[in-house]
């Protein structure tokens, strides 16, 4: 074993990490953590340049197991660094596999739309925000700011109408 137990990186740079979060909180959040449960000998916590896979961020890594995570908010830190950095378990939820090695940046010259968001018949994920909604109300869930505007439908032979006004 190296120097270290495990040594975490934090994207804090490139196009999209830093806009999508406090990433720079997020150094101070996982070594104030890592300190908290007696590993500031055991881990290193540090800011990253860019990973190339902006879009998908904010981004962890964690060697020596080569777990990169994706889309992490503020409240998944203590996750993290209970369950991974302290016990061993990469938390399975957050993983990142793009399935293709090398850069996997998602280009953002303009805003993704939302229906080109994942969905699982339950709650839909805003893939430029990572914002996550409930389908069936609109309601904002986890870090959403805000919920979704719903819209009235009708349905005349076969046919589905938005309604637009009022």
């Amino acid at each position: 074993m190296g120097q270290y137990d495990r040594h975490v990186f934090v994207c804090t740079s490139g196009d999209t990490c830093p806009t999508q979060a406090d990433v720079e909180r997020y150094v101070k959040v996982l070594r104030d953590s890592a300190r908290a449960a007696g590993k500031q000998t055991d881990v290193r916590i540090n800011k990253s340049g860019c990973f190339n896979q902006c879009g998908h961020g904010p981004m962890i890594v964690v060697y020596p197991e080569n777990v990169w995570y994706a889309g992490v908010k503020e409240s998944d830190l203590e996750e993290i660094v209970t369950s991974h950095i302290v016990g061993g378990r990469p938390v399975e939820r957050l993983r990142y596999e793009p399935g293709v090695k090398g850069s996997n940046k998602i280009e953002t010259n303009e805003a993704v739309a939302l229906e080109q968001g994942i969905h699982d018949g339950s709650v839909l994920t805003c893939l430029e925000h990572l914002w996550q909604f409930d389908v069936r109300t609109g309601a904002p869930l986890g870090d959403a700011e805000v919920g979704l505007k719903g819209y009235r439908l009708k349905e005349e032979r076969g046919e589905l109408y938005v309604e637009l006004h009022g």
